[in-house]
């Protein structure tokens, strides 16, 4: 019988977990984001070829984690004329650091193209916008 109570209390009690994981489990930490509302690309350079500023989509990443943002870089000058190429990202934003890019991204006449970026997030809550910069240059 006290062998019975014993095992009862093994598995009931909230502050021990028992071995088959039956008792309570302890709830995970909450989870802190950041979030981006929206993401302003600034176009530079000694041609610019996109009008500035373009805006795209932002989205929601836990602290620390990596956020994917994209543009579409349509050709603005028509079915003729030199191609555009988005050379180099660098992020403006204080926190967010540049982990990856598909530049150079080069958009034909009359064609588009999408520059796709990786950010790595800051370690603290943060809610606003995502600014960007793209050096842009054309033969």
């Amino acid at each position: 019988m006290l062998l019975l109570v014993l095992i009862i209390l093994w598995y009931t009690a909230p502050q021990w977990e028992g071995p088959l994981g039956l008792s309570p489990k302890k709830s995970p930490p909450a989870q802190s984001f950041v979030s981006v509302n929206i993401t302003e690309w600034a176009f530079t350079g000694p041609t610019v070829c996109w009008q500035v500023p373009v805006f795209s989509y932002g989205g929601i990443v836990i602290v620390g984690g990596t956020l994917q943002v994209s543009v579409d870089l349509a050709y603005p000058g028509g079915l003729t004329g030199p191609s555009c190429t988005a050379q180099s990202v660098q992020v403006l934003t204080h926190g967010f650091v540049l982990q990856s890019s598909n530049a150079p991204v080069t958009v034909e006449p009359g064609g588009a193209e999408y520059l796709h970026v990786n950010v790595t997030v800051p370690d603290t809550v943060y809610n606003g916008s995502l600014s960007m910069s793209v050096v842009s240059v054309s033969p």
